[in-house]
This record gives C-alpha cells, structure tokens and sequence, in this order.
C-alpha cells in the first residue's frame, strides 16, 4: 500500500494504478493528480459541459441530505433476480443506484407502485452508450445526480429531476465551468462518485451490491476469478479503484459490506445474501 501526501492531502495509490485522494477530511483542497484524459476525450467532456450547461439544471446541494444507512446498487452478475433481496432491507436505508441498475430495474408493479425506491440515479459516463442506462420497460425516474461531464443525450432524454456535481478539479483540464459546486472526487467512476456523496450525505454504513461486472462464459481477454466467474481487465481495475475509495471511509470508521461477484474487496467486509438485511442492524454495527 503506497500513500503519500501532496498540497494538503493525501492519496493512496489503488492496484489500478489510480490514485485516490482522501475524500474524507473536509476542508482540504479538491485535486485529482491523476492523468485520466487523453487530449481527444478532453475536448469531448469539454464539449459535454457546454452543452449541460445550456440545458440549464441546477447544481446538487449534499447539505440538504443526511442518511446514516445506505446501499450502492449496480447492475453486476445476476443482478436481474438479485435485486428483489433489496426489498427487506429496513425502510431506513437509502439506495444509491448506478450503472445500469436504473434501466434493470423490476421492483415496479404494473400500476406504477414502486416497491423499492432508488433515493439516486449518480452517472459521469461521458459517452452515446451512457444513453443505454435510460429507463425502458418502466417509465421511473428517480432525482439524478449526474456529473456535469455526463452525455449531454443522456441528460436531455432524463424525464426526471437531474442536479449536477463536478468532479475534482484535475491539472490538465480545466472545463468549461471550473466553479460550478459541489465537487465530488470520482476517478471516471460511478461507484467511486456515489461513494463520495454517500460520505457527503453523512453515511455511517454502506452496503455495495452487485458493484461488479462478472459474466460466466470464457470471453477474449478475460480474466478467470477465484468464484470460477469471469471479467475483463478493465471492469477489474474499476473494482480496485473502487476499493481505494472504500480504504479512506474504512479510515473513518465507517462500516463497509458488499455483496458482489467481482474481486474480493480488501477495505470492506464480505456479507452473505441472507445477512443484508442484519448489516444495517445496531445489534449487528454496535
């Protein structure tokens, strides 16, 4: 494990090779070290601010929020039957969906009632496919929490509330709005953005489920995992980068679970499908 300290702050390198700034220390100065840009993508974001920007959504204000239990929701391996497990979690904890999680989603009755509700939809893919991530089957649409970086098609199609953040502030680009608040430290990362706003949101536990990317057939360049499931090197190194930012709420005591079918995360303690509910328990956090 390699941390060091720069301007103010400190970062822990991840095995993705990605550092991950200390989120968790209020008041220190947002700045992300790492070079995550090419020059091409660069002028994409930019021109992906503009175009937010003229849709004129206002800006996401953490402040007004505060929930000590909450759960990350992506849309990982079996995530289609998994997600039901999701409905006997105490009516206390807050779901924070990202990925395609919104678009999966199944716990709507056919007269609309949600039977589980998503509190956020947080998205930054900056990309057409990000489009893909939009409800279909269900007309639902939870408050969006999207990065100003985000496809501007995506937040157009949005029949819902979005609120924009921005993510750290890095060296080489400096975006078409470099004051805009809040700043959230996300490393191009979904997960890694929604666990900096469950800290913002005062998160005293947190549940990762089906936060990973993990599929059963041999597929060209895949990695085989210790589960006997598969991933691609890339979806492995976003788990890693992840768990970085599990390390500096881990720090904070802060308790952390996950249940998944990805990597072992090593700054977070693995739950059993039937123990989820028992996770958010205060005989079970002391």
């Amino acid at each position: 494990m390699r941390i060091k300290k720069r301007k103010h702050n400190h970062y822990l390198l991840s095995d993705a090779n990605v550092w991950v700034r200390n989120f968790c220390e209020p008041g220190r100065p947002y700045d992300d070290i790492n070079k995550l840009y090419s020059n091409t993508e660069s002028k994409m974001l930019f021109n992906n601010e503009l175009q937010n920007l003229k849709i004129k959504r206002g800006a996401f204000e953490p402040d007004r929020v505060h929930c000590s239990d909450m759960v990350i929701v992506s849309d990982g391996y079996n995530f289609k039957k998994l997600q039901f497990e999701l409905a006997k979690l105490p009516n206390k904890v807050k779901i924070i969906a990202v990925n395609g999680a919104l678009a999966k989603w199944r716990m709507i009755r056919e007269n609309g009632v949600v039977e589980r509700v998503i509190s956020y939809y947080v998205v930054n893919n900056p990309y057409i496919e990000c489009a893909q991530f939009l409800p279909t089957e269900y007309a639902y649409y939870p408050n969006c929490i999207a990065s100003i970086r985000t496809n501007p098609k995506f937040v157009q199609k949005y029949k819902g509330s979005v609120l924009f953040y921005q993510p750290s502030p890095i060296k080489h680009f400096s975006g078409a709005m470099p004051k805009l608040r809040p700043y959230l430290d996300d490393c191009r990362n979904p997960i890694g953005a929604a666990i900096s706003l469950a800290f913002l949101f005062g998160v005293r536990r947190l549940l990762l489920f089906c936060c990973d990317s993990s599929f059963e057939d041999r597929r060209a360049a895949a990695v085989k995992l210790d589960n006997d499931l598969w991933s691609y090197p890339q979806q492995i190194a976003s788990q890693q980068i992840v768990d970085g930012f599990l390390y500096w709420l881990k720090e904070k005591g802060i308790k952390i679970g996950y249940y998944g079918n990805g990597i072992k995360y090593s700054h977070a303690e693995y739950i059993e499908l039937d123990k989820l509910a028992e996770f958010f328990t205060e005989e079970n956090n002391g």
